[in-house]
């Protein structure tokens, strides 16, 4: 999906997946692909398509669906970048909402809470 969706060849998007150790991207690896240096003259870039689904993947990581780490994106997202005609028909809004309310669920059992004994 990584491949097909962002651009890239197999074997870096296995790559990438290999070194973030599960199903997310490191977002370095994601702004150093899609956002060449100023005063590169890099004449190969990926499609618009690519391009505009590496951006918005990595606005949502940084915003709405910010995870404890900072540092990865989960490939589940992309998913929801597969049609961008469709992108904005979507309710972020609640996405977001129950986004929060599943770590705040996970958090707080992480918590320290009194032993009744």
């Amino acid at each position: 999906m990584v491949s097909k969706l962002l651009g890239v060849c197999i074997e870096e998007a296995e790559e990438e997946v290999n070194i973030s150790k599960g199903l997310t991207m490191r977002k370095c690896w994601l702004k150093s692909r899609w956002c060449p240096k100023a005063g590169s003259r890099n004449t190969n870039y990926p499609p618009v398509e690519c391009t505009a689904r590496a951006y918005l993947l990595y606005l949502l990581s940084c915003t709405m669906f910010a995870d404890k780490s900072g540092s990865r994106v989960s490939i589940a997202l992309l998913k929801l970048l597969e049609d961008l005609d469709d992108v904005g028909k979507y309710a972020w809004g609640a996405a977001a909402l129950a986004y929060l309310y599943r770590h705040l669920s996970t958090s707080v059992s992480d918590c320290w809470l009194p032993h009744i004994t």
